[in-house]
């Protein structure tokens, strides 16, 4: 038997990644007579709720076989997770095996297509799925026919699924893709398949070779528009093996490499820069890198009298970690770059509402600029007006000289305790806040900082100056007039 060429396999993958249609049928609501099969989940990486969630299920494989598939299907698994961009994401999936035992041993082969080998015989065991050879009349697309019962087993046995693989018992050449792909179990390339198929159903790429007209249509990598500027990955232009290809059997349709340069071409490549962006944009729309958040109470929080709040985010990093993280205090940065908590003293907050904002980006060098997903949250911090406020400047220590000012002034105060922090506010007379500055640790007794009204952007006019301590608040008013 001669060995089938990686054309002919992928024209039959082709075909098979249009299999779409089949797979339209709703996904039936768990019923009393659905079936429910054994799971084993055997790669848990967290939550269900916040991770892409895979599934293999068996066909062809008997009751005494099923150990047969776990080999088969972890094989499979560990095959994907050694290839990038689906390696780096590991840890964002979690994957299960649905145990489905059939009658009889096989895949079925009616043995109707044209190319189907000579010394293959006529097969047709009774099997859960129904998964065959032969379809659409070429004999490497093995396709599960039986969507229904594939519906019903995975409402009963794992309704939480986001991809659900088919894995087929035979030693024979093939596989499809659309929404239920599937690979032959026991043949040598039945890892590379399973990847290339997976590319199809999960992130809606295209092969990168010809397979003719009716399966033209926009996808990430693929294309009828050759613009340079405004074809869909022209970031990518120039980038490696990336370039605007014509299809060998059409000058109308483009895909971004040619002559075997990505795994959606050709078994044993890489995927190329296209593909994998695509993938990983894919899984960023099924998981949230931010995992969970202290405090949880977003809305109106209210700070304390004195002291510090610590805000704090759990990530679900990629490997390497390409996650940055930005923290934003009332629009203001805040904190070390990349920080996963930040402390927030009290004293650093205005009076009234201020906002504290975490911006968790994926800057993976796959992903183009202009991509790369961003997640964002926001607390409301709601600070109240500390008690301990001393009327004018001449009193409770704190003095402001010279006043009226023109130029610079200083202010000098008493604390009476040592503070980690100190803030000096100014304010105008309706209260709006128009300078703030840290001063550092405090010490007990007199304290003096100097400050210049042009950095603190001070028209003429009544302010009010404050220095607050993780002890006291003081407040003095103080004149701005300038020289005629």
């Amino acid at each position: 038997m001669n060995t089938p060429s990686r054309f002919s396999l992928f024209l039959a993958h082709c075909v098979a990644g249009c299999i779409s249609a089949l797979s339209a049928t709703i996904l039936l609501l768990q019923s009393a007579s659905a079936q429910s099969f054994p799971t084993e989940n055997f790669m848990n990486n967290g939550p269900r709720s916040n991770r892409v969630n895979l599934v293999y299920l068996s066909d062809g494989y008997t009751s005494s076989e099923l150990s047969t598939f776990s080999v088969h299907a972890r094989d499979m698994n560990t095959a994907l997770f050694a290839t990038s961009p689906f390696k780096e994401y590991r840890t964002f999936f979690n994957t299960s095996l649905v145990h489905v035992p059939s009658a009889q041993s096989g895949v079925l082969h009616p043995k109707t297509a044209p190319d189907c080998p000579a010394t293959m015989p006529v097969i047709r065991p009774t099997t859960y799925f129904e998964t065959t050879f032969d379809y659409g009349n070429i004999h490497r697309l093995v396709v599960p026919r039986r969507t229904d019962k594939i519906n019903t087993v995975l409402a009963a046995s794992v309704p939480d699924y986001d991809q659900a693989f088919v894995v087929a018992n035979t030693t024979e050449y093939g596989g499809s893709g659309g929404t239920y792909p599937a690979a032959t179990g026991g043949n040598t390339s039945s890892f590379e398949v399973m990847i290339h198929e997976l590319g199809h159903s999960f992130a809606y790429l295209a092969d990168e070779y010809w397979a003719g007209p009716q399966y033209a249509i926009e996808k990430p990598n693929m294309t009828a528009n050759a613009n340079t500027t405004t074809n869909k990955w022209s970031y990518w232009l120039g980038r490696g093996n990336i370039g605007i290809f014509p299809y060998s059997g059409s000058n109308a349709w483009f895909r971004p490499t040619q002559g075997g340069q990505c795994k959606m071409e050709a078994l044993g490549r890489p995927f190329c820069s296209v593909c994998a962006e695509a993938i990983v944009l894919k899984i960023h729309t099924l998981v949230d890198v931010i995992q969970a958040v202290s405090p949880t109470n977003f809305n109106a929080l209210t700070a304390p009298a004195s002291g510090t709040i610590v805000f704090r985010l759990t990530l679900l990093k990629p490997d390497p970690n390409t996650l940055t993280v930005r923290w934003l205090l009332n629009g203001t940065p805040w904190g070390s770059a990349n920080a996963e908590s930040v402390t927030i003293p009290v004293q650093n907050l205005v009076v009234g509402a201020n906002s504290l904002t975490a911006e968790v980006v994926d800057a993976t060098a796959m992903i183009r600029p202009a991509n790369q997903p961003k997640r964002t949250l926001t607390w409301t911090i709601n600070r109240t007006a500390p008690t301990s406020v001393v009327a004018d400047a001449s009193a409770g220590g704190l003095s402001i000289f010279p006043n009226p000012a023109e130029a610079s002034f200083a202010v000098q105060y008493e604390s009476s305790c040592a503070s980690a922090n100190g803030v000096v506010e100014i304010v105008d007379m309706a209260g709006k806040q128009l300078f703030t500055k840290a001063l550092g640790a405090q010490r007990v007794g007199q304290n003096r900082v100097a400050l210049d009204i042009v950095e603190a952007h001070l028209p003429e006019g009544a302010y009010l100056v404050s220095i607050t301590t993780d002890c006291t608040r003081q407040t003095g008013k103080m004149l701005v007039s300038r020289k005629r």
